[in-house]
């Protein structure tokens, strides 16, 4: 790692720190308890991968995270904060090296993570449990992304497998990770042709198809999310109110940007 990309990554850690500091301590919130309580049946793990409660939706990845964190620490939301944390700095970190790689500017590829860092849907999905799919989906993606550009650079057969095994994770995080498949196909149309890429986009693609496949056949794309009466602006905001994220000066204890959202 060069210098100034040392540089940027500290800088990444620090906003990181300076932003959810108190994250770790903000315990569940709304949908968590109806994942916990899913989390909490006595059933095998395959069965904990493959459940669609509380919500229909497949999230294999997601429900193990959740059922394993509940068997090893209880009601202690702290280990699963600290994922989302960790998930963030990751997915900062990836996106600097990928705009790095693309734009040759490490002024480029620091804004960019910054941007990613300070984003809004960001601050509620590392603040938010619930929204801890989003941060594995953003994650795996962009590592699937980056192996996919590494290949396309080395031809490692290494680098290939990593690519499709990240999209997996990805799409076994959240269902949006489809188009993962399209940033790869995109990326691939840009890059110098690499003997053996037909092979490799055949197996991302198969990968996607199959899973589309799983998802619609479980009847998961027609399971409508219900945040049970709350407000979905409120209850948007209510993880930054509890985790009192720093996003702007809170003069006399008020969260404007909580505030701002609740408009």
């Amino acid at each position: 790692m060069s210098r100034p990309a040392a540089l940027w990554w500290v800088a990444l850690v620090a906003v990181h720190a300076a932003l959810y500091a108190s994250v770790p301590a903000a315990g569940f919130m709304t949908d968590d308890f109806l994942w916990l309580e899913s989390a909490g049946l006595d059933v095998s793990w395959y069965e904990h991968a493959a459940s669609r409660r509380p919500f229909g939706y497949l999230r294999p990845l997601f429900h193990l995270l959740v059922s394993g964190s509940r068997a090893c620490f209880g009601f202690d939301a702290t280990p699963l904060h600290l994922l989302a944390i960790s998930c963030s700095v990751a997915a900062a970190s990836l996106l600097f090296a990928l705009t790095r790689q693309v734009t040759r500017s490490h002024l480029a590829a620091g804004v960019a993570a910054l941007l990613l860092t300070v984003h809004p849907a960001q601050a509620i999905a590392v603040s938010w449990i619930s929204s801890l799919p989003s941060l594995l989906a953003i994650t795996f993606g962009l590592l699937s992304l980056w192996f996919w550009q590494a290949w396309s650079r080395r031809g490692r057969a290494s680098y290939a497998f990593g690519a499709l095994f990240a999209h997996a994770m990805a799409l076994a995080s959240k269902e949006e990770a489809v188009v993962g498949f399209a940033a790869i196909l995109a990326w691939s149309l840009l890059a110098p042709p690499r003997r053996g890429r037909v092979l490799a986009l055949t197996g991302h693609a198969a990968l996607t198809l199959t899973f589309l496949t799983l998802w619609l056949t479980a009847g998961a794309a027609a399971a409508p999310y219900a945040p049970h009466g709350v407000d979905w602006l409120a209850a948007a905001a209510e993880p930054l109110v509890r985790a009192r994220a720093l996003w702007l000066p809170r003069p006399g204890g008020s969260e404007p940007y909580a505030a701002l959202l609740l408009l």
